[in-house]
This record gives C-alpha cells, sequence and structure tokens, in this order.
C-alpha cells in the first residue's frame, strides 16, 4: 500500500492504484485504517489530530480541526464503503447540496423520469428539490475560482454528496477512498477543499476550536449555576442526536443522557461540586482499574527490583499515564486494560493527556471520569463528547465476565526512567519515556 509504505518512510513504486488494504484479519485492517486516517492528518496539517476506533461502524475516525474548523472523518475498515467527512462550524447563510451522478447526463430531461426540478451546475452536478434555485444562487456566490475548483474536485475526488449547511459541511464519497491511485493525497485535497469552501462562505468555527475567534465560556455568564447548567445541557443535547436531558434534584446534578453504539453514556453536570463528569455503562464486566495521569510521577532512578519495590509499583501504558498498586493488583489492572484493543486503548491515554483528566475509573459496570470543573469549560461540550465517544468505545470492548489476572506477557523495567510497561507490536519503546527496550 503506497500511503502506508510512506507514512512509514518506505521506498514506493511510482503511483498505482491501492492494494490489498482489505485482505487480511479483522485486526489488520483496522490497524491499517488507523494508519490511513493518521497519514491523512499528519499530511493535512490537522490540528490536535486523534484517530478514534469505532468498532460498531466497523471502522475509525479523525477529529482534530482543520483551520480552526472541528472535523470528523469516517472511514470504515471493510470495504465497498464510503467515506463520511464533516466540518462544523456556524453559519448565517443559505445552504446547498450538491450531487454528483456521472450516470445522470445534464441532457436526460426531468420530466422522462418525474424527478424534482433539477438545476445543473456541471454535466453531471446538479442540485435538485423544491429550492434548487436558491441553492444553486448560494452555490453561485462563491469566487468563480472555487466554484470551478468545487465542481472539478467532485469529478476527480468522486464525491457524491457535497454539503453546505448552516451547522456543518459535510462530504460523502462514492467510493472507497483508499482504491485512489494517490490514496493519502486525494483525501488530503477533499479536506482542504472542504476547508476552504467553509471559509470562503463566513463560516465560523464552533466549540473548542473557536475559543480565539469567539470565546464560549457557558458557566461564566448571568444567571444562577442552576440556570447555566440547564443552558449547557439543553446546547450538549442538541448535538447528539436521540440524547434526552434529565435533571436529578435529590444530588443537583443535570444528566445528558444517550446511546453511543450499544453503550449508554451519560454526561453529568454536577451543580454540587461544580464539575463536569462523563460515565458510561459497561454491564457484566467484573473487575476495578484506575488509569491514572499525572505529568508529575517520575520514578526513582535508584528503583530496586525487589519485595519493596513491589509493595507498590507504577506500570504505564503512556507518558504520565499508569495504573498503581501493589504487584497483584497492578497486575489485575494490567490484565483488565490489556483486554481492550490497543489503537482504543492509545486513543484514551491520548485523550486522558490532551484534556489533563486525572484519572478514569471502572467499578461496578460503569466507566466514569471527572473531564472538566464547570468554571474551565470553554467550548460548547464538544471536548467532552469526544472524551464520552472515546469511553464508549472502551466499554463496548471490554469482554464480558470476569477478567483474568494473567496479562500478555509480564511487564519490562525502563533502564532509564525505571517505569514498568508491556512491550507488544504497538509499543516497542517504554509507554512512559519512550527509551528503547
Amino acid at each position: 500500500m503506497r500511503w502506508l509504505k510512506e507514512l512509514l518512510g518506505l521506498e514506493v513504486s511510482p503511483d498505482r492504484t491501492t492494494e490489498g488494504w482489505h485482505s487480511g484479519a479483522e485486526e489488520t485492517r483496522a490497524r491499517t485504517t488507523a494508519a490511513y486516517l493518521a497519514a491523512v492528518g499528519q499530511r493535512a496539517g490537522v490540528a490536535g489530530a486523534l484517530v478514534i476506533p469505532r468498532p460498531e461502524d466497523y471502522g475509525s475516525a479523525l477529529a482534530g480541526t482543520l483551520h480552526g474548523f472541528p472535523l470528523q472523518l469516517t472511514i470504515t475498515d471493510v470495504g465497498s464503503t464510503t467515506g463520511a467527512l464533516g466540518l462544523r462550524y456556524a453559519l448565517a447563510a443559505p445552504g446547498f447540496d450538491l450531487e454528483y451522478d456521472p450516470e445522470w447526463a445534464k441532457d436526460v430531461a426531468d420530466d422522462e423520469h418525474e424527478a424534482p426540478h433539477r438545476v445543473f451546475l456541471s454535466p453531471n452536478i446538479f442540485v435538485e428539490r423544491e429550492e434548487a434555485d436558491e441553492e444553486a444562487d448560494a452555490f453561485r456566490e462563491l469566487p468563480a475560482e472555487l466554484q470551478a475548483r468545487v465542481l472539478a474536485g467532485m469529478v476527480t475526488h468522486r464525491i457524491r454528496y457535497f454539503r453546505s449547511r448552516n451547522d456543518e459541511l459535510n462530504l460523502t464519497l462514492w467510493d472507497e477512498p483508499r482504491d485512489a491511485t494517490d490514496a493519502v493525497g486525494s483525501m488530503v485535497a477533499t479536506l482542504l477543499l472542504a476547508a476552504d469552501v467553509a471559509r470562503a462562505r463566513g463560516a465560523t468555527p464552533r466549540g473548542r476550536a473557536a475559543k480565539q475567534v469567539q470565546p464560549r465560556h457557558p458557566f461564566k455568564g448571568e444567571g444562577t449555576l442552576q440556570q447555566l447548567g440547564s443552558a449547557f445541557a439543553g446546547t450538549v443535547a442538541a448535538q447528539v442526536p436521540g440524547s434526552r436531558v434529565v435533571e436529578r434534584k435529590n444530588d443537583d446534578c443535570i444528566d445528558v443522557r444517550w446511546m453511543d453504539g450499544r453503550s449508554n453514556v451519560r454526561l453529568v453536570i454536577n451543580l454540587d461540586e461544580v464539575e463536569l463528569h462523563v460515565a458510561v455503562l459497561a454491564d457484566g464486566v467484573r473487575g476495578e482499574v484506575t488509569l491514572r495521569y499525572d505529568p508529575e510521577v517520575s520514578i526513582e532512578q535508584n528503583v530496586s527490583d525487589d519485595d519493596w519495590d513491589r509493595a507498590h509499583q507504577y506500570v504505564f501504558f503512556g507518558p504520565s499515564t499508569f495504573v498503581a498498586g501493589p504487584e497483584a493488583i497492578a497486575r489485575e489492572q494490567a490484565a483488565i486494560l490489556q483486554a481492550v484493543p490497543a489503537e482504543l486503548l492509545d486513543a484514551l491515554v491520548a485523550q486522558m493527556s490532551s484534556l489533563e483528566i486525572g484519572e478514569v475509573h471502572f467499578a461496578n459496570g460503569m466507566l466514569r471520569a471527572c473531564v472538566f470543573d464547570l468554571n474551565d469549560i470553554d467550548d460548547d461540550g464538544d471536548a467532552a463528547l469526544v472524551f464520552a465517544s472515546v469511553v464508549a468505545r472502551v466499554a463496548e470492548a471490554l469482554p464480558r465476565g470476569t477478567i483474568g489476572a494473567e496479562t500478555r506477557g509480564e511487564a519490562v523495567r525502563c533502564g532509564y526512567c525505571r517505569g514498568l510497561w508491556f512491550v507488544s507490536a504497538e509499543h516497542l519503546s517504554c509507554s512512559n519515556c519512550g527509551a528503547s527496550a
């Protein structure tokens, strides 16, 4: 696969169609999907790029910001499917939905097929519906050069739908994007084209990415904490289809509850403790683990592997991210985390580091974490929703029943930072400091 060889810095042959990504075991396909998205994010310059496994959709998503716009690009790893791209923003202008259909030519009369009203912008690209004329006019408000790039790009990159709405610009592709001759380059060009259209239309980035453009501090406005909490809950719920707001009078909490895949999720606005929590049910999973993130934790350089050391061990799964306790307890906690696919655990670790989340605790069939102090929230809940999505996928991935205390392999001690970590194909260097094994 050309794009994978480029990512790994290997010599590549001249351009040719991608081959072989859809072969191999499910775990291998998932890994190549994640590598592809990572390569796209790197080349496109996606800020804060994070690849999030989505096992219920048989794929992964690239999240981050592109030119300030919150981005999500979803790709499946089962083949014969399309990619879906979304940029989130606020826009006070009419929208347009462009469709590219190579089988539908401009010279085919609408009345032959009793189709809705269509306005063609090129031989195979059109807008339809009753508002077709208005949508065509909205598209023609773009600079002529950008109009031409959009129309050409839809054909070149096989973009089936190019939709610019008031709150989002989303694209759907005709084909599996990795089958393009330059799979990474084609997707990068598609991302940048979408961002150029959003900027040209005067869209304002929404959420966390917009804080420098349009600061948003939902708990520093006028009103009581109860009123501000209710308003914030409504804002979050409006972003999550099928969610509902539940105000719990007995403990001064306001929940936003929804289903993410097969997981029950809730965002808890705790008015008493002035904190925002995430909780996800993992029914049927037994065990207990606390994954901690603490950048101030350091391992003593003179640690020796004796009985005193075994009385309290730190096992690292990422920089400053660890489980800790006596040897037996640390091993039990590590076994639970090792039951989670490596790429998904890495996504959780990356989120904890990025958002400075002190701990994620699992016990009694529930994963939970304190995400923010309410006064520190500077978006419409976007960061918390991304984190909740990652936690939901961890909850789904945990095997049901009792997880044994046996780990895959023995933890090794790093010769540099002295922390313990597990060597694997994904982690050939120390999970804490990055030193070679």
